[in-house]
C-alpha cells in the first residue's frame, strides 16, 4: 500500500515524473526561465526584471489579475510580489499550455494565486514564502475573483504536485487545488490552513480566523490526492478532501506522509481528510494534532468512503493537559451531522489512535465507525493522564465489528477509568480459542485491506473485555445502532465467560453495559468479578419493536462483587426477563430488574428455581404485563430472594382477563434478614363483573405458597393489591374459586405461605376491589410478628406508578363478610402471632364495624362480644367519617384498644380491655354498663362520655396508627390526655386518678371525673386543666389522693352533690371553675365570738370561729350567714346574748353556738395611770371625734394619753389637747385633774 506517489509530466516534449525529483530538476534547470507575457486584467500591477533571473511584481490596488503565457521559475530564478496588504488577492492566470513549474524562489506578503489548467509543480529545493497561495489547475472567474467568491471549476486531469518548500504567513492559507494533487514535500502554515483538495468544483472560503473551509461541489474523475511529505498548520488547519465522480473508484486518498496541526498556545489544531463518497481513502504515515506542555490534543476527522488505516499508521490526538478528538469514519453512533459516515473501515493491527492525556487530564474521545463493516485490528487508546484525569471514551462501531485482535485502551492510572463502546448489529462474546474466522484474518504487511462483512453477527473476544474492566475502563457493547432495514435483529449472545479482576478499591467502579435492539442471552456463560466491584447492566428490545426478544439468563451465575446489576427488557413475547436455574449475587450492590410485555399470554419478569442476593443493597422487581389475557406481571417460582438492609421490592401490573400483578408460588422465599424493607406491590386491570373462575387472574398480589418474612432484629413487610374486578386485590394463599372448590395450581395442592417478620418489625396490608366482595383473602396461612404491628388498610395500587393510593372511604368490617375491606374469623385467627392490629389510617373515613362472633357453646350461631388477644387500633379520623361502631362490644383483656375517628363512635355491646386510647375529633359515647377498662387515655379527643363499670386510672397509654401523608407507622402517646371539647368519665364502682409519673390531663371543653362509689386518687405529679373548668365527683373524700391536681379557686369543694343528681342542700355547682365534689357531707361548728363595750358605747363587730372545715375550704368560701344581739346603746350594763345565723353554700351541716355580750357601766374619775387604760392609742377615736357624745366632757391632761413626739420632746399640752377636740367643740363641763390648766383655756 506504500506505493510512491508519481505524476507523469510533459514538459517541453519530455515526460517528468514528479515523484523523481532528481530527474525533474535536472530537465528544469536548463528549460525553465521566469514568467512571460504578463498582460493586466484588473487593478494596477507593475511588472520589472532588475537583474537577470528577478522579477519583480508591484501590486497597488488590493485586487488585481494578470494573464500569463507562462508562469515558472527556475532553479536559479526568483519573483517577488509586494502587495499593499497581507489580503491584498494577486490572481495569475496562465494562458498558454505549459505547466507552471517553480522550482526557484515565490515570495510575496499577501495572497497569491496561480491558476493553470495545465498543471503546477513545484520542485524539490524550490522555495515558497507567501501571505497565502492558491495554486489550481481549476479556473475561476475574473468576476468570482473580484467579488471575492473564490470558487474554481474546471475538468482539467492535470496534477498540482509539491516537492518543495511552501510557508505561509501567520493565519495565512497554503491551498493545492486540482483534479489531482500531490505533496511530497513541505507545506506549513502556522495558525492558518494547508488545503489539498481534488474536484472539478471546489469553493475556498478564508475566514477571518486564518481557518479557510473548503468544499468540493464537484467530483473529478480519478480524483486523487497523495501525500508523502508534510503538511503542517499548527493551531490551524489541515485539509485533504477528494471527491471522485467514478463510483467504482479506487484510491482517492492516500495518505504516507507526515499532517501536522498540533495544538498552540492561540488555539488546537486540526486535521480533516476527506475521501468523499467512494473509492478508498489510505491513511498512512502520520496525522499529528497534539498538544505540548500545558495544552490538550486537538482535533482529526477522517471519512471517505472506504477508510484503511495502514501499517504502522500513527493518528495522535494526545495532548500533555488531555486528550482530544479522533473520529475514523464518523461520529458518535454515526449521529454526527459534522461528519459523512464511512462505508467500511479497515485498520491495520500495527497501526494506532491516540487521545491520550500524557502528563494530567482527561483522556480524548475517539470514535471509529462504518455503515457496513469495521475491521479493527489495532491499538486504540484514550488514557488518563499519569498525573491525573480521567480516562477517555472509545467507540468502535459498525453493523459488522470484528475487534478480536484490537488493543484497547481507556485507563486511568490516578483518575476514573473510562469507557469502551461497541456498537454493530449482532454481537456474539466469544472465547479467544473459538476466535475469527479464517477469512476474516486481517491483511498485513501490504496486504489489501478488507471493506466486505463476513457475515451478520460480529464477535469479540471476552478477554478483551475483562483486559478494560481490570483496568477500571467501562465497557458498553450496543446493537442499538442496527437499521431497522437490515437482517439482523440486534442480539447479544454471550457464548463466553466474563470473569473480570476490577480494581478492589476503585475511583469510580467500572460498568458493564449490554443494550441490545433484540435480545440478550446467556446460557451457562458466569459473568463475575473477583476482587473489586463491578456494575452490570443488561438492556434487551430498547425500541420496543422486536418481540420475543428477552433478557434471558439460564444455569449460570452473576457475581457483581458490590456493584450493581441492572436488568430492562420490553415487548418480548414469552417473558421479558428471564431468570432460570441461575444465582444471581450483588453483595450489597444494588440489583434491579425490569420487564414490560405488550404480548397476551406473557410475563413481564419470570424468576424460576433461582438465587437472588442483593446483602444491603435495595433489590427492585418491576413487571409489567399489559398484553392481555394470562399474563402475570411478576412471576416467582421456587426462587428465593434475600437482601439484608437493603429494600426489597416487587412490583408487577397486568391488565386483561386472567391477569395477576405478582405471583409468588413454588414455595418461595422472598427474606430480609437485617431490617431491610419488603415492598410488594401488584395492581390488576381486568373484565368487570364477576370473579375469575381459577386461580389464574385478576388477583393484585397472590402469595400462593412460600415465605415472605424478616428475619433480622428490625425490619418491615409492605404487600398491596388491588384490582378493579370482583376478585381479592390481596390475596396470601390461595383463595377458594368462584364455581366452588379449592383453587389449584396444577394438580397440587399448594401448602399455605407465611409472612412473618422478627422481633419488632412490623407488616402492611393494603387491598382494594370493585366492592362488591372482600378486597382482601388470608386463608391457610400464617401471619407472625412477636413485637410488631400489623397495619391493614382499604387501598389501590397505581398500575403505571405503583403508587399506593388510600381508598379512604372504602368500609371496614371486622368478623363480616361482604364489600369493602372485610376480615372474617378464620382470617382474623392468622394474626394470633402479631401482637398489635391497626385497621384503617389517619385518613380513613369509610365506616369501621365490629360484628359479633359465634358463641362456640352453640350449635346455632348466636353473636356474642368478640374477644382478642391482640392490641388493637380502629382509625379514621378523616374529614367526614362515619365513625366506629361496635354492636356486640369487643374484648381486648389485658391489651390496649385504641379508638381513632373523627365520626360518632359507640359501643353498646361494651368494651374490656386493659387499656382504651381515644383519639381524633370525633365523639366518643361509650356509656355501656359492661365497659371494664383499666387505664383510659385520650389524644386530642374530641367529645368523650365514658362510662365504666369499675373504676379505672387515666394515664399513659401508647397505641399506633397510620399516618398516610408519611406513609409511616405513627404512635399515639397518652401519657399527657388531651381533648378539644368535654370529657365525662365515670366510674359505677371504685376510683379514679391519675397514674404514673407524669400522668396529666387537659380539655378544651369542660371535665366530670364521676366516682359514684368511689375516691379519686392521683399518683401523678401531673395536674388538671380545663377551658371550662373541671370537676371531680366521688362519694366521698376520705381516703383520698388529690397530689398536684389542686382546684386552686376560692370554693374548692362542694359536699351533699352527686353528678346529675343535684345538691341535697338545694345548691348548685357551678358550671366553671375546679371542684372536688362529696356526696357525702362534712360538718362545721360556728361560735360567736364573746364581745365587751362600755355602757352608751356602740356595740363591737361581732366575730365567730369555725371548726371542721376539711380539704383547704374556708369560713369566707364556705360560710354565709351573720351574729346579732339584742342589746343597743342605750342598754344598761349587763350581758347580752350573741346569736349566729349561718349556712355553707358549698354543702356543710352547720352547727351553731351563741356567744356573750358584756355591756357595763360608766368609770368613775381615776387617777391618770387608771384612766388612760379606756382610751385607744389611735388619734381619730370617739373619744375625741364625739366627746362621749351624749355626756359631753372633755378630759384635759398635761400628761397626754399618747403623744407623737418623741420622747423627750418638750410640747404645748393644751395645744395637743385641742387639736384632738377641735372638730367637735361641745364642752359643756370639764374635770380638772392636776390644776395646771383650767377649762376657760381652751
Amino acid at each position: 500500500m506504500n506505493k510512491p506517489c508519481c505524476v507523469p509530466w510533459r514538459v517541453a516534449g519530455l515526460m517528468v515524473c514528479a515523484a523523481a525529483p532528481l530527474l525533474a530538476g535536472f530537465y528544469m534547470s536548463s528549460l525553465l526561465a521566469n514568467p512571460t507575457g504578463a498582460q493586466v486584467v484588473s487593478g494596477t500591477v507593475s511588472v520589472d526584471t532588475p537583474a537577470a533571473g528577478q522579477m519583480n511584481i508591484t501590486q497597488k490596488t488590493p485586487n488585481a489579475i494578470v494573464n500569463w503565457n507562462t508562469f515558472s521559475i527556475g532553479s536559479h530564478e526568483g519573483v517577488t510580489i509586494a502587495q499593499p496588504s497581507a489580503s491584498a488577492a494577486l490572481l495569475n492566470r496562465v494562458t498558454g499550455n505549459d505547466p507552471s513549474v517553480i522550482a526557484g524562489r515565490l515570495q510575496a506578503n499577501g495572497r497569491v494565486f496561480l491558476v493553470n489548467p495545465a498543471g503546477v509543480l513545484f520542485t524539490a529545493g524550490s522555495s515558497v514564502n507567501v501571505g497565502s497561495l492558491i495554486a489550481s489547475t481549476l479556473n475561476i472567474s475574473n468576476a468570482d475573483f473580484l467579488a471575492g467568491n473564490y470558487r474554481f471549476v474546471g475538468t482539467s486531469v492535470a496534477p498540482v504536485s509539491n516537492a518543495g518548500t511552501l510557508t505561509a504567513g501567520t493565519g495565512g492559507t497554503i491551498a493545492l487545488l486540482g483534479g489531482s494533487v500531490s505533496n511530497a514535500g513541505t507545506v506549513s502554515a502556522r495558525l492558518g490552513t494547508v488545503v489539498l483538495g481534488a474536484g472539478n468544483d471546489i469553493t475556498l472560503d478564508f475566514a477571518g480566523d486564518g481557518l479557510t473551509t473548503l468544499k468540493i461541489n464537484q467530483g473529478a474523475a480519478n480524483a486523487l490526492i497523495g501525500n508523502t511529505g508534510t503538511l503542517a498548520a499548527d493551531g490551524g488547519l489541515v485539509v485533504m478532501s477528494a471527491q471522485t465522480a467514478d463510483a467504482l473508484a479506487g484510491s482517492v486518498i492516500n495518505q504516507q506522509g507526515i499532517v501536522r496541526a498540533q495544538s498552540v498556545a492561540e488555539r488546537n489544531g486540526h486535521i480533516v481528510l476527506d475521501g468523499g463518497t467512494s473509492g478508498i481513502a489510505t491513511v498512512g504515515g502520520t496525522l499529528d494534532a497534539t498538544g505540548g506542555t500545558g495544552l490538550t490534543g486537538g482535533r482529526i476527522d477522517v471519512t471517505g468512503y472506504n477508510l484503511a488505516l495502514a501499517d504502522g499508521a500513527r493518528v495522535d490526538a494526545s495532548g500533555a493537559a488531555g486528550g482530544g478528538t479522533v473520529r475514523f469514519g464518523g461520529g458518535a453512533a454515526g449521529q454526527d451531522p459534522a461528519i459523512r459516515n464511512a462505508n467500511a473501515v479497515w485498520m491495520s493491527p500495527t497501526a494506532s489512535i491516540q487521545a491520550d492525556a500524557l502528563i494530567d487530564g482527561p483522556g480524548g474521545n475517539v470514535v471509529v465507525f462504518s455503515d457496513t463493516a469495521s475491521r479493527i485490528y489495532g491499538s486504540i487508546s484514550a488514557t488518563g493522564g499519569a498525573q491525573g484525569g480521567n480516562g477517555g471514551l472509545i467507540e468502535t462501531s459498525g453493523r459488522y465489528l470484528d475487534v478480536t485482535q484490537a488493543h484497547i485502551d481507556a485507563s486511568a492510572p490516578k483518575g476514573k477509568g473510562g469507557t469502551w463502546k461497541l456498537d454493530p448489529d449482532n454481537i456474539a462474546i466469544v472465547a479467544a480459542a473459538s476466535g475469527t474466522p479464517a477469512t476474516e484474518t486481517p491483511p498485513g504487511n501490504g496486504s489489501p485491506a478488507i471493506f466486505t462483512p463476513a457475515g451478520t453477527d460480529s464477535v469479540v473476544v471476552n478477554t478483551r473485555i475483562t483486559d478494560q474492566l481490570n483496568l477500571g475502563v467501562s465497557v458498553i457493547i450496543t446493537t442499538v445502532g442496527s437499521s431497522p432495514t437490515h437482517l439482523a435483529l440486534g442480539d447479544i449472545n454471550i457464548q463466553a465467560p466474563i470473569v473480570a479482576a476490577t480494581p478492589a478499591n476503585p475511583t469510580s467502579v467500572p460498568v458493564l453495559t449490554m443494550t441490545a435492539l433484540g435480545s440478550i442471552t446467556d446460557n451457562g456463560q458466569q459473568i463475575t468479578s473477583t476482587s473489586g466491584p463491578l456494575d452490570i447492566v443488561l438492556n434487551a428490545n430498547v425500541a420496543g419493536t422486536n418481540p420475543f426478544s428477552p433478557v434471558s439468563i439460564s444455569n449460570t451465575s452473576v457475581t457483581t462483587h458490590g456493584g450493581s446489576l441492572t436488568v430492562n427488557a420490553a415487548g418480548a413475547g414469552s417473558s421479558t426477563v428471564v431468570i432460570n436455574n441461575s444465582t444471581i449475587d450483588t453483595a450489597g450492590g444494588a440489583l434491579s430488574l425490569t420487564g414490560t410485555t405488550t404480548q397476551t399470554e406473557d410475563v413481564g419478569i419470570n424468576i424460576f428455581n433461582s438465587q437472588l442476593n442483593s446483602g444491603a443493597g435495595a433489590m427492585t422487581l418491576t413487571g409489567i404485563a399489559s398484553g392481555g389475557g394470562f399474563s402475570t406481571g411478576v412471576m416467582l417460582d421456587t426462587s428465593n430472594l434475600t437482601t439484608g438492609s437493603g429494600t426489597l421490592a416487587i412490583y408487577g401490573s397486568g391488565t386483561g382477563p386472567f391477569t395477576n400483578g405478582v405471583e409468588i408460588t413454588g414455595g418461595s422465599q422472598i427474606v430480609s434478614s437485617n431490617g431491610g424493607l419488603i415492598d410488594i406491590r401488584g395492581a390488576v386491570s381486568g373484565p368487570t363483573g364477576g370473579t375469575s373462575p381459577n386461580l389464574q387472574g385478576d388477583i393484585g398480589v397472590l402469595i400462593a405458597s412460600g415465605d415472605v418474612k424478616v428475619t433480622g432484629q428490625t425490619g418491615a413487610i409492605q404487600i398491596a393489591g388491588s384490582t378493579n374486578t370482583a376478585d381479592p386485590g390481596l390475596a396470601i394463599g390461595v383463595p377458594p374459586s368462584s364455581s366452588g372448590g379449592t383453587a389449584m395450581l396444577g394438580a397440587a395442592l399448594l401448602a399455605g405461605p407465611t409472612v412473618s417478620t422478627a422481633q419488632a418489625g412490623s407488616i402492611a396490608l393494603r387491598a382494594a376491589n370493585d366492592g362488591t366482595t372482600t378486597s382482601l383473602f388470608i386463608g391457610n396461612s400464617t401471619l407472625s410478628s412477636p413485637g410488631g404491628v400489623l397495619s391493614i388498610m382499604p387501598a389501590t395500587v397505581d398500575p403505571n406508578t405503583f403508587a399506593i393510593v388510600a381508598q379512604n372511604a372504602t368500609p371496614i368490617t371486622l368478623f363480616g363478610a361482604g364489600g369493602g375491606l372485610s376480615i372474617d374469623a378464620a382470617t382474623f385467627s392468622t394474626f394470633a402471632s402479631v401482637p398489635t392490629i391497626v385497621l384503617g389510617s389517619t385518613t380513613q373515613t369509610g365506616l369501621i364495624t365490629v360484628n359479633g362472633v359465634c358463641s362456640s357453646a352453640s350449635e346455632v350461631c348466636v353473636l356474642t362480644r368478640p374477644g382478642l388477644s391482640n392490641n388493637l387500633t380502629l382509625s379514621n379520623p378523616g374529614s367526614g367519617s362515619q365513625g366506629i361502631v361496635l354492636p356486640f362490644g369487643l374484648s381486648t383483656t389485658g391489651h390496649t384498644l385504641a379508638l381513632v375517628s373523627g365520626g360518632p363512635v359507640t359501643d353498646p355491646g361494651g368494651i374490656q380491655a386493659a387499656s382504651l386510647l381515644l383519639s381524633g375529633p370525633g365523639t366518643f359515647t361509650l356509656t355501656d354498663p359492661q365497659n371494664d377498662v383499666g387505664v383510659l387515655a385520650m389524644v386530642n379527643a374530641g367529645n368523650v362520655n365514658f362510662t365504666d363499670s369499675h373504676g379505672f386510672v387515666i394515664g399513659p397509654v401508647i397505641g399506633q396508627t397510620f399516618n398516610t401523608d408519611t406513609s409511616q407507622l405513627t404512635t399515639l402517646d397518652g401519657t399527657h390526655s388531651t381533648l378539644t371539647g368535654n370529657l365525662i368519665a365515670q366510674a359505677a364502682t371504685g376510683n379514679i386518678g391519675l397514674a404514673g409519673p407524669n400522668a396529666s390531663l387537659s380539655a378544651g371543653g369542660s371535665i366530670d371525673l364521676v366516682m359514684e362509689s368511689g375516691l379519686f386518687n392521683s399518683a401523678s405529679s401531673g395536674a388538671i386543666a380545663a377551658g371550662n373548668g373541671w370537676r371531680i365527683w366521688a362519694s366521698t373524700w376520705v381516703g383520698e389522693t388529690r397530689g398536684n391536681v389542686q382546684p386552686n379557686t376560692a370554693q374548692p369543694n362542694f359536699y351533699g352533690c352527686a353528678f346529675g343528681a343535684g345538691c341535697s342542700w338545694g345548691g348548685t355547682v357551678p358550671a366553671t371553675g375546679n371542684h372536688y365534689v362529696y356526696i357525702a357531707r362534712p360538718t362545721v361548728t360556728v361560735t360567736a365570738d364573746g364581745k365587751t363595750r362600755i355602757a352608751g358605747a356602740p356595740g363591737p363587730v361581732f366575730t365567730f370561729t369555725a371548726s371542721g372545715l376539711i380539704n383547704g375550704d374556708t369560713a369566707a368560701g364556705a360560710l354565709t350567714g351573720t351574729l346579732t344581739s339584742s342589746a343597743n346603746r342605750n342598754s344598761p350594763p349587763g350581758q347580752y346574748p350573741i346569736v349566729p345565723d349561718f349556712a355553707s353554700n358549698v354543702g356543710y351541716i352547720v352547727i351553731e353556738v351563741p356567744g356573750t355580750l358584756t355591756v357595763t357601766p360608766l368609770i368613775d374619775p381615776v387617777a391618770q395611770a387608771g384612766l388612760q387604760q379606756f382610751f385607744s392609742n389611735q388619734e381619730q377615736t370617739f373619744v375625741y371625734e364625739n366627746n362621749l357624745q351624749g355626756t359631753n366632757i372633755c378630759i384635759g391632761s398635761n400628761q397626754p394619753l399618747f403623744t407623737t413626739a418623741a420622747p423627750g420632746d418638750t410640747q404645748d399640752i393644751l395645744a395637743v389637747e385641742w387639736k384632738r377636740v377641735r372638730s367637735q367643740p361641745n364642752l359643756n363641763s370639764c374635770m380638772l385633774l392636776n390644776g395646771q390648766h383650767g377649762c376657760g383655756d381652751f
